[in-house]
């Protein structure tokens, strides 16, 4: 059961059908922090009715094309019934996640004798306007183990934010979302990376993390690399690592979940380091080095 959940501020209803379709969700909840029986949830109802019966003749007219798609997804208007501080709408949000697992865990016991184990997954979909307390919430719930992806952009045309290379009119508001890691997601890679059999893995890690930090544009930027890159810069520092052992170790890291991956591939022999991949080497590999530590494993546990 997967689910797209939606804080209802500013203008980020414009993009809520685009992201239910590209994550191919089943549900859909439009949450906001005021009272149920106020008009602004009165409004988010409407909104959810509205973007139902969208989904819902577009899922007509591909089927009179002859194309085939899965059930729209459903989508409902969920009131937090708080205080708009930081700190009520993110107890709020996190307990509003874990009443919903509960209430689809018992849902699945009562269609089935054999108590299925229902394992929900969740998307969060935000905008640099969201109220914070989502984002602590957020990072409550991710460390409690709950499969959850946070997912922050823009919408509209910012001329301030973007640097001049990455700024670019023509993309539709979609594409400026970005993944944003979370506490989850980073104690799993630290976990992942801390195994015995990784060693390789964390030296092929520390290797791209020094080849990005040679330069600070690279760095910055998230520019892309190959494998032919880091085999030379390799044999720049003195101890050359083989391409296919560079790829081997980039395919490795593939093994995790999608948004635990620290690095992405571009192309099918470009790769980029992700902005997960950025977050623990600066926070756990970069300090090492400058702490004149070498052997970073047992730091990641």
């Amino acid at each position: 059961m997967k689910t797209l959940i939606v804080p209802m501020h500013g203008s980020i209803g414009s993009v809520v059908e685009d992201f239910a379709r590209k994550f191919d969700v089943d549900r859909v909840l439009l949450v906001h922090p005021w009272k149920p029986e106020g008009a602004a949830h009165q409004n988010a109802e409407k909104f959810a009715e509205f973007l139902q019966l969208n989904m819902e003749k577009s899922l007509e007219r591909n089927r009179k094309l002859g194309e085939s798609g899965r059930k729209p997804p459903l989508f409902q208007a969920r009131a937090l019934n708080c205080y708009e501080k930081a700190i009520d709408i993110a107890v709020a949000f996190e307990r509003m996640v874990f009443e919903d697992m509960q209430e689809l865990q018992k849902q699945a016991d009562e269609e089935s004798e054999e108590r299925p184990i229902v394992v929900p997954s969740y998307e969060v979909i935000m905008i640099e306007t969201t109220p914070i307390g989502y984002s602590f919430g957020l990072m409550s719930i991710s460390g409690a183990g709950v499969d959850i992806g946070c997912h922050i952009g823009t919408i509209g045309f910012e001329i301030r934010k973007p640097r001049r290379t990455q700024f670019d009119p023509s993309l539709p508001n979609i594409r400026t979302f970005e993944k944003i890691p979370l506490m989850g997601d980073i104690q799993s890679v630290r976990e992942w990376l801390s195994l015995p059999k990784r060693t390789g893995s964390r030296r092929i890690f520390e290797l791209i993390i020094s080849w990005y930090r040679e330069n600070d544009t690279r760095w910055q930027n998230r520019e892309i690399f190959t494998t032919i890159d880091i085999n030379q810069f390799s044999k720049d520092l003195g101890s050359e690592e083989q391409q296919n052992t560079i790829a081997n170790q980039l395919a490795s890291f593939r093994e995790l979940p999608e948004r635990q991956h620290v690095f992405e591939r571009v192309t099918h022999s470009e790769y980029r380091i992700t902005p997960l991949g950025k977050l623990i080497a600066r926070t756990i590999l970069i300090p090492l080095w400058e702490s004149g530590i070498e052997d970073f494993s047992t730091h990641f546990r």
